[in-house]
């Protein structure tokens, strides 16, 4: 199969009917008075070269033309041919053959095959390269150095092997472990640059700079490198896919973008870009949380959502919720938040991307504690822009009857009424803290079956040191639990045994926080206020500030002077670039139609 990966398109064509277990090929441009900076689309040549078992290897050429394979050219050879790359010199392909002990040359011309020796080589495999002048070269390997061979051709026209250049590895710092095996892995022709596999990774080597780079942790055996220019037909399929890829963790980056010029917008604000945008990136970036504080500190001016981006200030107005300024944040999913107001009691659930608010009464049950989760009630949504369709809302409450009744009522906003309860006896009581949402469970430590509409009970894990804890998706995607042990941040998994159905916690790992967060003082205390669903973030609180902690990278950030949080709720969503103009358009709408009223006056 001959595949283009620029355009997408690929030909499947048989393999030459008298084919040998030793082989390898070549393809190529044939177009002629191509300079192969843009040979999409165009005719090319496949040479298919190959070893018989009895000492004779051979040669065929495949048109994409005529669709056929030439005639054998053919040549007495005791050796085999690799299934590596072939180098194209001129008119002539090279083939490396038994590990660089020997070296296979086609002249593509005169439809022949001819045998040359590579230079003296010790016990390690060398490779074919291009030399600096453009003709046949090689590359071995002596001592912990790159040793690059030139072929030339005397005045008395006889071919020989010299010595061009030695490049040290350990001068350029490639393996910290000199006892670490490698070896050559490929060449980029025209790019001058090598590539060696290592048991730590690929590194390439410019021959001309000598710089130096790694560019996976994985070693290979071959690399085949692949070198093209876009062409102009391409260029806004290719805009997208640049497009496509802006990180979407700063969303004025996307807004930026949009700005630069009319095409780009055009394609930015284009909803089925904004589709793949989300599809492609999957998880929603956090663009900031909202924190619970308590005492006079909940209707005081100090702002409740802070930006997580680099934005100075946060992109959100607060919910305009009246005198006085006392609310708490009960959760945060598919972009709204469960606010509990205070004086009177109702709920709200709020848009910060819209602004939109719905308020609705309480569920009419005594309750001492409460706490609620909100999510997205639509159908096969995926959750990446949910505004303005229906949402559900499940409050949880714990009776005044010597705390030993538990209650789960569920609200839609389609109905904009209340369902009947669902009960538990329940020696304990609900925090008004945020939820875990686990396929169709909401877990509030008590745990609500959305689907059954049923409360039951999950003892959470036992550990002697006893910190505070929190709700955490697990690294299966199940139900987890993170819990605080002396400076160190426990994961625990709930997990049901195959043979006898019991479920109960397993401990994953421990973190110890003392490396991560940079906290001088070892009597500060740390607690566990939040974490991020879908994104392995858990949020830890100290008297000096409030950080972040990737669980899989281990990266720790933060993003809060100052300590005194209760809980906090990330606010996920993807940006619109399009929500800008579109605003503005709305409100340049709103004034023409003033204007025009006032004019009428």
């Amino acid at each position: 199969m001959v595949w283009d990966p620029t355009t997408g398109d690929h030909r499947i064509f048989p393999q030459p009917p008298y084919l040998d277990f030793y082989c390898t090929g070549a393809v190529l441009c044939a177009t002629r008075g191509c300079r192969h900076v843009d040979c999409h689309g165009g005719p090319y040549l496949l040479v298919f070269v190959a070893t018989g078992e009895d000492d004779h290897s051979w040669a065929c050429v495949y048109s994409s033309e005529t669709g056929e394979w030439s005639s054998q050219a053919s040549i007495a050879f005791d050796s085999y041919v690799e299934m590596l790359p072939g180098l194209l010199v001129q008119d002539t392909l090279y083939f490396r053959c038994e590990r660089g002990k020997r070296i296979l040359r086609y002249d593509i011309g005169k439809h022949e095959l001819s045998e040359i020796d590579p230079p003296p080589l010790g016990h390690e495999v060398g490779i074919l390269m291009e030399s600096g002048y453009g003709g046949l070269g090689f590359a071995t390997v002596e001592d912990c150095s790159i040793l690059l061979w030139s072929r030339y051709v005397g005045d008395d026209g006889i071919e020989e092997w010299k010595k061009s250049w030695v490049i040290g590895l350990d001068f350029l710092n490639l393996v910290g472990n000199p006892s670490l095996s490698w070896e050559l892995a490929g060449f980029a022709k025209g790019a001058h640059t090598i590539f060696i596999s290592s048991e730590i990774g690929v590194f390439t080597i410019e021959l001309k700079s000598g710089q130096v780079k790694k560019l996976c942790k994985e070693g290979y055996y071959t690399v085949v490198p692949y070198m093209s220019f876009y062409t102009s037909g391409q260029r806004n399929q290719l805009k997208t896919e640049i497009l496509l890829r802006i990180p979407p963790d700063e969303p004025a980056s996307l807004v930026r973008a949009s700005l630069v010029c009319k095409p780009w917008r055009r394609i930015i604000t284009d909803p089925a870009f904004l589709r793949r945008y989300r599809a492609f990136h999957r998880t929603p970036p956090m663009l900031g949380f909202l924190h619970n504080v308590d005492g006079d500190k909940a209707i005081s001016s100090a702002p409740r959502f802070v930006p997580t981006t680099t934005t100075a200030s946060s992109p959100f107005s607060p919910p305009a919720i009246g005198s006085p300024h006392w609310w708490w944040a009960l959760d945060c999913r598919h972009g709204r938040v469960l606010i509990n107001l205070f004086n009177p009691m109702e709920l709200m659930v709020w848009d910060p991307i819209t602004g939109d608010q719905h308020r609705f009464p309480v569920p009419p049950h005594p309750h001492a504690y409460c706490t609620g989760a909100v999510l997205c009630a639509a159908r096969d949504c995926r959750h990446l822009d949910c505004h303005q369709g229906p949402f559900l809302v499940v409050f949880v409450g714990s009776g005044e009857h010597g705390y030993h009744y538990s209650w789960a009522c569920l609200y839609s906003s389609e109905t904009g009424e209340w369902s009947s309860k669902a009960s538990i006896v329940f020696d304990s009581y609900v925090e008004m803290s945020p939820s875990l949402l686990v396929e169709d469970m909401l877990f509030f430590i008590c745990e609500n079956d959305i689907g059954s509409h049923e409360l039951w009970e999950i003892e959470p894990p036992l550990w002697d040191d006893y910190q505070g804890g929190t709700l955490m998706t697990a690294e299966d995607g199940g139900l987890g639990f993170a819990t605080m042990e002396t400076r160190g941040l426990v994961l625990w998994s709930w997990y049901v045994d195959d043979d006898d159905g019991i479920a109960d916690w397993e401990q994953l790992r421990v973190i110890k926080l003392e490396m991560l967060i940079p906290v001088d003082n070892p009597s500060v205390s740390l607690d566990l206020v939040g974490f991020i669903e879908g994104t392995q973030t858990i949020f830890v609180s100290s008297d000096v500030g409030v950080f972040a902690i990737e669980l899989k990278s281990g990266q720790v950030k933060k993003i809060l002077l100052g300590g005194g949080c209760r809980t906090q709720l990330e606010y996920r969503l993807y940006s619109d670039p399009s929500r800008p103009f579109r605003y503005a358009s709305d409100r340049q709408s709103k004034m023409n139609k003033q204007t025009s009223f006032e004019n009428s006056i």
